[in-house]
Order: C-alpha cells, then sequence, then structure tokens
C-alpha cells in the first residue's frame, strides 16, 4: 500500500503511528492557529515587534517540525519508493505552517480592521448624538424663554415637559434602538411645547397613522426634520403653516414635513446634514431623504425601513 495512514487504525493492538503522527500534526497546528491568532498577533505584531514575533514564530515551527520527527513511523510517506521521505515530510510540514500562519494573521488583520470600523462607527454615533442634544436643548430653551418674558402661564406647563423631554433624550442617547411608540411620544411632546410659544399666525397641523406598536427605531432621527420646520418656518409677521405627517405601514415609516419659507431667516443648521449620517450609519441602504423648495415652502421627506 501507498500510503500506510490508509490502514487499519489498529494493528496487534497498536494504534497505527501514522495516524498517530497525522492527529499530532494537524493538532499542533491547530494549536499554533488559535494561539498565533489571539495571542502572539495581537501582543506582538499589531505593536510592531517584528523581530520577537519573527523568532517566536520561528521557534514554533522549529518545535512543531521536531517533534514530529521524534517517530520516524509519523511520516505517512513511506521511504521507498520515495528516497527523500523524510525531507518531503518536512517540506510538507513547512508548508501546512506557513499555510496556517498566513490564514491565521489574515484572520487577525480582518478582525482587527472590522474592530476599527465598529469603533468609528460609534464615535461617530456619539459626536451626531451630542450635537442633536445641545441643538434640541437651544430651540426649547429659546421657546420657554419666550413663553416668560411674555409671562404666559403655560411657561411652568413648559418647564415640566422640557424636563420630560430632555429625561427621555438622555435616556434614549444610551440605547441603540427604541420603542416607536416611545419616539413618536417625544416627538408629540416636543411640538406640543414649541405651540406654547407661537401666536395665532402658526398653524401646527400632526397626525400619526398607522400601528405605532410593536416597531422600534432609532433614538431621535425623526426629530432632525421637526425642529427644522419650527427654526426656519415660523414668523412673528406673517401667517404660517406647519404640517407633520407620520404614516405607518408595514415595516416601512414615512415621515413628511412642510412649512412655508420664512424671508427673513438666514441662518444656516446642521441638523438634515447630521441627520443624513446618522442615517447613512444606522439604516444604510434602507432608507430614503429628501427635501426641495416648492413655491415658497420647504418639503422634506423620509422613508426608512424599520
Amino acid at each position: 500500500m501507498l500510503f500506510p495512514s490508509l490502514r487499519p487504525f489498529y494493528k496487534e493492538n497498536q494504534v497505527n503511528p501514522v495516524l498517530t503522527g497525522m492527529i499530532l500534526t494537524n493538532s499542533l497546528l491547530i494549536c499554533f492557529y488559535y494561539v498565533n491568532l489571539y495571542l502572539l498577533i495581537p501582543k506582538f505584531y499589531f505593536t510592531s515587534l517584528f523581530k520577537q514575533y519573527s523568532l517566536i514564530i520561528g521557534g514554533c515551527l522549529v518545535l512543531i517540525t521536531l517533534t514530529l520527527q521524534v517517530n520516524p513511523h509519523f511520516n505517512p510517506i513511506p521511504t521507498p519508493p520515495f528516497e527523500h521521505a523524510r525531507l518531503a515530510f518536512i517540506g510538507s510540514i513547512v508548508i501546512r505552517f506557513i499555510m496556517i500562519f498566513l490564514f491565521s494573521l489574515g484572520m487577525a488583520s480582518l478582525n482587527r480592521l472590522r474592530l476599527t470600523q465598529k469603533e468609528k462607527i460609534s464615535s461617530e454615533l456619539a459626536l451626531l448624538r451630542a450635537q442633536v442634544n445641545p441643538h434640541f436643548l437651544f430651540n426649547t430653551l429659546n421657546s420657554i424663554y419666550a413663553l416668560s418674558v411674555t409671562r404666559n402661564d403655560k411657561a411652568p406647563e413648559a418647564v415640566s415637559q422640557l424636563a420630560a423631554i430632555m429625561r427621555y433624550s438622555l435616556e434614549s442617547a444610551k440605547q441603540e434602538i427604541v420603542s416607536l411608540h416611545q419616539e413618536l411620544e417625544h416627538l408629540a411632546a416636543y411640538i406640543e411645547l414649541e405651540r406654547m410659544r407661537l401666536n395665532e399666525k402658526t398653524l401646527v397641523h400632526f397626525k400619526v397613522q398607522g400601528p405605532t406598536d410593536g416597531h422600534q427605531i432609532a433614538p431621535m432621527v425623526l426629530l432632525p426634520l421637526v425642529e427644522n420646520c419650527f427654526k426656519h418656518g415660523v414668523s412673528t409677521r406673517e401667517a404660517c403653516t406647519i404640517d407633520i405627517t407620520i404614516k405607518i405601514e408595514d415595516k416601512q415609516l414615512s415621515i413628511q414635513t412642510c412649512n412655508r419659507l420664512n424671508k427673513l431667516d438666514h441662518s444656516g443648521g446642521s441638523g438634515l446634514n447630521n441627520l443624513t449620517k446618522r442615517m447613512e450609519i444606522l439604516y444604510t441602504g434602507r432608507y430614503h431623504l429628501r427635501h426641495a423648495e416648492t413655491n415658497g415652502y420647504f418639503i422634506a421627506e423620509l422613508n426608512l425601513q424599520l
């Protein structure tokens, strides 16, 4: 028989040494793979200790090769008819070792790249959320200030609502997703808070169509569109209308906002830009955001898959 490893596992009550050699070879290479992947590469290769790393890898190769040379019967290549069976066996060990080494190095590099990208995304989201909360707080405090200046009786209620809104904002910032029902309640509270500071010249229409229970959404992704309406679509001199419509059907949510353009407002804003960046991270390929100016009105629409 050309390869003794194909013989029965036992012969004369003894384990086939070639089979033992194959098991030992594979076991040593598997151990090297995990040790290299989770210990040597992170500790030496990724810390630029290349000299020490090369010495350790070379030592592992020598150790595995010498271990498999303890018993000449471990060699699955019989000496006859092969003249250099031992050299061929050592060569096969080296080739498999190099393959395992390169594979473990590739896997470690890929895992590190994925971790780096994940950390980068988390950092970007944290930064964008940090920009959302101060922007929201600034607008809301302006609303309460307007009520206080006019000595409006609704000012205490507005402060209480602000506390509830900020509490939700802080709690939701710690979560990746929240209940859609909670998110819409938070949105409705914000709209009601804005209504308190508006005069009779501004009409606000807010409606939600479709079931809200059983769905989840990333926190604070709908608020920028609503904020944009009150920031740029309110005037103390002209009649204004703000329309906010949210529709939920199956796993699809759409929100459309429409507000009259305030000719006296020349301020810019980062709300929609931040929203676009967040959507690219959280709903890649599952959203569509568009906005345009039409006949003196600013219309924005966001469609996303829940």
